[in-house]
């Protein structure tokens, strides 16, 4: 089964798949209007490749592993109608594949989103499942599942976006 699944760690993996979510919770906070998500340089290449070179001084894997993550999110997230701007602050220009809706609520209501969303919590629960679940892994998924929580009711609660 490891043949399968490489050998990642698991922190690191889930700190690069959602340090880029740094910018969703700004608006959240009050400090950036809502279209500010997804329109940083955290929704960009560059977080996940300085993560992943300060990173390879430490180990390799560490930073593979930042890498891979910060990527995975990136390539996800390119897949709804607004695209990502993946060489900001250079270019403004989104790049990505006009598959799901942006808005929040047509997402949520899309069964092949919740599906993919499911399928996504079932892949990690396997995981961890057959590799264990590391401490700082649990201690950095205690904090996300609350942020999440917090963004999502904050993005439900924008109702309909122009896409």
């Amino acid at each position: 089964m490891k043949l399968l699944v490489p050998s990642f760690d698991l922190f690191f993996l889930l700190v690069g798949v959602s340090l880029s979510g740094v910018d969703a919770l700004l608006p959240v906070l009050k400090l950036r209007d809502d279209e500010y998500h997804c329109g940083s340089v955290f929704h960009s290449v560059w977080t996940p490749i300085i993560g992943a070179l300060l990173l390879l001084a430490f180990d390799v894997i560490y930073s593979a592993s930042f890498l891979v993550g910060g990527f995975l999110h990136l390539v996800t997230d390119s897949t709804d109608t607004r695209g990502r701007p993946w060489l900001y602050p250079f270019s403004k220009r989104a790049f990505g594949v006009s598959v799901f809706p942006y808005n929040f609520r047509d997402y949520l209501s899309s069964p092949l989103c919740l599906a993919i969303e499911a399928s996504s919590v079932i892949f990690v629960v396997l995981y961890v499942l057959t590799f264990g679940l590391d401490l700082l892994s649990l201690l950095w998924l205690s904090l996300l599942l609350p942020l999440f929580v917090v963004f999502a009711l904050h993005q439900w609660g924008r109702g309909v976006q122009p896409t």
